[in-house]
This record gives C-alpha cells, sequence and structure tokens, in this order.
C-alpha cells in the first residue's frame, strides 16, 4: 500500500499559509494595552506584553516541535483535539491525556472571561475616544462598562451559536477574526511610522523598528488572503454604523476630508462584491477554504 504524503509546497508557501493562525496566537498579547488605564504603573504593562509574547513564543515552539521526537508526522495528523493529550496518552496513558483534556477546558473558560472583558473595554475605551456612541462610556459601581458589556457579550454568544451548528467553522472564525486584526496592525505601524518622521526625532533604531513594523503588516494582509481580507470589509461597514452614530452625537461630518469618503465608498464596493462573490461565508467561513 503506498503511503500517502500531502503536498505541503515550498516553505514559503508554508509559512504563508500559516500566518492567520500564527497571529491568532499573539492576538491576546497585545490585551495588556486596553487595560492600560487601569494599571498603576505603565511599566507593569510593557513587562506584561513582553512576558505573554515570550511565554507564547516558547509554548507554540514546545507544542510545534516536541511531538515530532514522539510520534510520526503521520499519526500525529490523526490526532483528536487537543492533540496534545494524544500525545501524553502515547507516553504516559489516558490518565495523562485526561488531565490536558481538564487543562483545556479551565484554559477555554478563562480565555472566555478575558476576552468578554477585553471586548467590553475596547468599546468602553473607543466610546470615551467619541469615535463609539455615549451610551457605552455608562459605567456601574464597580467600574465596569455596563452597555458595553451587554453588546458584547451578546455578539460573542451569537458567534458560538453559529460556531455549534456551523461544521468546520472553528479555523474559519480565526482566520476572519485575525484578518480583522490585520489592517489596524498595519494603520498602526504605519502611524508610527509617521510619528517617528513628524516629530523630527528620527533615530536609526526607531526609523528601522518602524519599518520593520510597515514591512511585516504588509506581509501579514497579503498572506492573509485576499478572500477573508474581503469578507473582513462587511464587518468593518457594520462597524461604520456605530462611528456615525457617534460623529452625529458631536454633531460633526461623517469624514473629515474627501480621502476618508473616498475610502468608504472602497470599502463598500469590496462589501458587494465579497456579498455576492461568497454570499455563505458569513455564516460558515471555513467555505472560502
Amino acid at each position: 500500500m503506498k503511503h500517502f504524503e500531502p503536498k505541503l509546497g515550498s516553505v514559503f508557501t508554508q509559512v504563508k499559509s500559516t500566518m492567520l493562525v500564527t497571529v491568532w496566537n499573539f492576538t491576546g498579547i497585545e490585551a495588556a494595552c486596553i487595560f492600560a488605564l487601569r494599571s498603576r504603573k505603565m511599566q507593569d504593562i510593557i513587562g506584561t506584553t513582553m512576558l505573554g509574547a515570550f511565554c507564547v513564543c516558547l509554548m507554540c515552539a514546545l507544542i510545534s516541535i516536541l511531538p515530532f521526537g514522539i510520534l510520526s508526522g503521520a499519526a500525529i495528523r490523526n490526532l483528536p483535539t487537543p492533540s496534545s493529550a494524544g500525545i501524553l496518552a502515547s507516553i504516559y496513558g489516558n490518565y495523562s491525556a485526561n488531565l490536558v483534556r481538564v487543562a483545556v477546558v479551565v484554559s477555554v473558560v478563562g480565555a472566555l472571561l478575558a476576552w468578554t472583558m477585553l471586548a467590553s473595554n475596547m468599546f468602553y475605551l473607543a466610546a470615551i475616544d467619541k469615535t463609539m456612541p455615549k451610551m457605552f462610556t455608562k459605567i456601574n459601581k464597580k467600574h465596569v462598562p455596563t452597555n458595553a458589556l451587554m453588546v458584547s457579550s451578546v455578539a460573542a454568544q451569537l458567534f458560538l451559536i453559529m460556531a455549534y451548528f456551523t461544521n468546520e467553522v472553528y479555523l474559519g472564525m480565526i482566520q476572519l477574526a485575525t484578518s480583522l486584526i490585520l489592517l489596524p496592525y498595519l494603520l498602526s505601524a504605519l502611524f508610527a511610522m509617521k510619528l517617528v518622521i513628524t516629530e523630527g526625532k528620527i533615530d536609526k533604531l526607531s526609523m528601522l523598528k518602524g519599518l520593520l513594523a510597515v514591512l511585516y503588516g504588509v506581509w501579514l494582509v497579503y498572506s492573509g488572503g485576499m478572500k477573508y481580507l474581503a469578507l473582513s470589509s462587511v464587518l468593518y461597514l457594520i462597524g461604520a454604523v456605530f462611528y456615525f452614530i457617534a460623529r452625529k452625537e458631536e454633531k460633526k461630518s461623517l469624514f473629515a476630508n474627501k480621502w476618508e469618503w473616498v475610502l468608504f465608498i472602497i470599502f463598500g464596493v469590496i462589501t458587494i462584491v465579497a456579498l455576492v462573490k461568497w454570499p455563505h461565508a458569513l455564516l460558515n467561513p471555513a467555505l472560502l477554504n
């Protein structure tokens, strides 16, 4: 019987095809910045971010490399999720696998709590910045943004329900969510580069870091794929509704200049194309693969 080996392509192709999932692993690191206003010292935020980056890199490297010293590639591919449970079971038995499964449940519950807090605080901070409606600035006695928490929680529950009833949607949701992050990453890098230039304090190290950040942002957008990026424009357009409400509350025009109008029209056209070409992909992003 001939042994089947998948066609993985070149190293460049393999790296490119895994970029969205790789970036997803790091999306929670900058969450420390969202809670920066609640910190006593900004130095704590810097230390937390660097520690998070180191831990994620270490864990990803260990989980990705060490299994190949225990099982063959074919055996690893056939392991059910979580694969770490199957790897430990092959060494220490089923008790170790059950320990991993319990740890995964605890981690997922903790991640759900963390992402709920993160999403609600993003609504809250955007409302303080007057790019979201004022209703999201309301907080209770515990300093929790109640309206922001309600809206973000309802949105999260809807996505969880979609994930439950749709087959193979988890990976598609990850790729779509990561695509939504890529443009803000690139724009943040470009703005940082702009500050380096306009403030007149251009040193070689700052210029190098800004340039590398911009190039990496462009690479992420390219490697993420145009399909997911186009579908992301649908969700961006939904978010624009909240922005329009905020601008109306401030009695300001929707856009500051004609270039913003041009960008909005471009996003509108991309949204229409995405909805016409992939009408079912919003409910099941895995269909884009």
